[in-house]
């Protein structure tokens, strides 16, 4: 039951997402076909344009630069091993 609430809580903020950058909501009325479509940005982020080699996208990807996560992970563990090793 958990699982389905929060992917419904997902849904709703993504349609909201894109009803805001694409529509200009809640500044401007919006009548479009999408506004009625709750699921459909469920596995997609909302500005994305869907394409994997897209440079405005996934330019970090495509140029090789590492993750947020990844130097985090790195800083981390050196750390450790300065800790381990009394450096």
């Amino acid at each position: 039951m958990q699982r389905s609430r929060r992917e419904i809580q997902l849904a709703y903020r993504r349609q909201q997402e894109h009803l805001a950058l694409v529509h200009g909501w809640p500044e401007k009325p919006v009548d479009c076909v999408c506004d009625r479509q709750i699921g459909r940005f469920r596995k997609r982020k909302a500005g994305g344009c869907g394409r994997a080699r897209c440079y405005l996208c996934h330019r970090d990807k495509l140029l090789k630069r590492p993750r947020r996560s990844d130097l985090l992970a790195d800083l981390n563990m050196k750390e450790e091993i300065e800790q381990l090793y009394g450096k």
